[in-house]
């Protein structure tokens, strides 16, 4: 499920594919429109609440429509074994799809047209989300991991490991500052957005300084590393 930009409408997707706009206030179904054929994986409002993009289990696309009408605007294609989960950037630029078959695909949300495929995971892609401010990509996978991506360069800039299961679920706090990923066994974790925040979080922790071993497996250079 979903709600409206300005919280007075809620999206639900029901297993048979139906998506439904329910009034928050009134708590009355207002109109119902047929998305697919199978579960409803995901749904989203775009930042105006004039369309929703959904996901079906399995398709091999992910779908815009007319919040109003119900009628399909546009369709963003790619997965050959079907997606996971879609989602709408906030500045209504980028939809971003997971895969089946291990990838994510940045899609321009005006054209359809792909703009990055994200690959290298092990396993299926099962979730994805925005940054608040739509500069970077969550991808989290069933290989334990998650992967924070520039949507400017399509790079890839850290990666966030789970040692217990697969990625279930993954956002962004409101600030985009910290990262929340979930695991299939129901653990949270909870993780500083940047690399630098992650490293001054670490030195708040620790009596002493990264040796010169740690700074060469994480990257961080010669020198002192905690101030």
């Amino acid at each position: 499920m979903a709600f409206s930009p300005d919280g007075t409408h809620a999206l639900l997707g029901v297993m048979d594919g139906q998506v439904q706009v329910w009034d928050v206030n009134a708590g009355k179904m207002e109109r119902a429109f047929q998305a697919g054929r199978g579960l409803v994986a995901s749904v989203t409002y775009s930042p105006d609440s004039q369309d929703i993009l959904t996901d079906i289990q399995r398709e091999s696309a992910a779908r815009l429509w007319d919040t109003a009408t119900g009628e399909e605007i546009r369709a963003f294609s790619g997965h050959s074994l079907g997606g996971n989960s879609a989602a709408l950037s906030a500045d209504g630029r980028f939809v971003l799809t997971a895969g089946k078959e291990g990838t994510a695909i940045l899609h321009d949300s005006e054209t359809g047209d792909r703009i990055y495929t994200f690959t290298g995971f092990g396993r299926d892609v099962n979730v994805v989300a925005f940054s608040p401010d739509s500069k970077y990509a969550l991808v989290g996978s069933a290989d334990l991991t998650a992967r924070l991506y520039d949507l400017e360069t399509g790079a890839e800039l850290r990666r966030f490991a789970l040692n217990d299961n697969y990625v279930a679920s993954a956002a962004f706090s409101p600030d985009g500052s910290t990262v929340l990923l979930g695991s299939v066994t129901g653990n949270v974790r909870v993780w500083p957005t940047t690399v630098e925040d992650t490293i001054a979080l670490a030195c708040s922790q620790v009596t002493r300084d990264f040796t010169a071993e740690e700074r060469a497996e994480y990257g961080l250079g010669d020198g002192a590393t905690c101030p």
